[in-house]
């Protein structure tokens, strides 16, 4: 949990930072690894 999210002490928020988060974690996963796949 971040500060800012500690700070607010709004669950709701904090579900909703964590998805965008992952979402964007996996969005970068995929970029990556599509990547890869074009240099090789």
């Amino acid at each position: 949990m971040t500060m800012r999210q500690k700070f607010l002490g709004r669950p709701e928020w904090i579900e909703k930072d964590i998805d965008e988060e992952y979402a964007e974690k996996e969005a970068k996963k995929k970029k990556q690894l599509e990547e890869k796949v074009s240099e090789e």
